[in-house]
């Protein structure tokens, strides 16, 4: 079976579900004056660990590729004045990305960072991304999601979160990745990309 990932860098009523939502939504959000931001960036980040690579074979016979990246770079508000906590500093991401062989099709789970120039946290959190590899031969890919991430303040939560859209393309032979969040930039393209997952990784 050919891999086309390279070893490059590449039911209840409306009554009764309305009254239980009223008090859950009630418990999730605080009471007050809320705030909404307009939110765009763009990050660039490139390696700052060789990659990790394993290999495993599903249940049904696919043959699966994990790959292990550490990135860290910088992220640029392009929207500052539309929002409160200014997301500019230094962008590090954790991520693995298990990928079936055949398709392309893939999951991104990790852990990212932006912190200031000086190491105070702006925000801190998980992320998992639906990918797909666009380029067998160097293992280039995109990925697009949500991420929803607590921001701090003095590396603090400051009550406010961070729910971005991000759209990210991974150079496959570099192992740079690059991307955006928000509405109004729209480079890379990425498609809309949806599947179903299992959660369990090859090692």
């Amino acid at each position: 079976m050919k891999r086309i990932f390279s070893k490059k860098f590449g039911i209840l009523g409306g009554t009764a579900l309305a009254a239980l939502a009223a008090p859950v939504a009630a418990l999730a959000l605080g009471v007050g004056q809320p705030t909404l931001g307009d939110v765009e960036a763009t990050f660039s980040v490139n390696l700052s660990a060789a990659p990790t690579i394993n290999f495993c074979t599903s249940p049904s016979g696919n043959s699966f590729v994990e790959r292990g990246f550490k990135w860290k770079g910088s992220m640029t508000d392009a929207n500052p004045s539309g929002h409160i906590y200014a997301l500019n500093g230094v962008l590090s991401i954790t991520g693995t990305f298990t990928i079936n062989g055949t398709t392309g099709e893939g999951v991104g789970n990790g852990f990212i960072t932006l912190t200031t120039n000086t190491g105070s946290k702006i925000f801190q959190g998980s992320f998992e991304l639906p990918t797909q590899v666009t380029s067998p031969q160097t293992g280039s890919a995109v990925a697009r999601g949500l991420i929803d991430v607590p921001l701090y303040t003095n590396n603090a939560t400051n009550g406010s979160r961070l729910l971005g859209n991000i759209e990210a393309s991974l150079d496959g032979n570099t192992g740079a990745l690059t991307g955006f969040m928000g509405k109004t930039l729209a480079s890379p393209a990425v498609p809309d990309i949806s599947m179903e997952f299992n959660e369990k990784t090859c090692a």
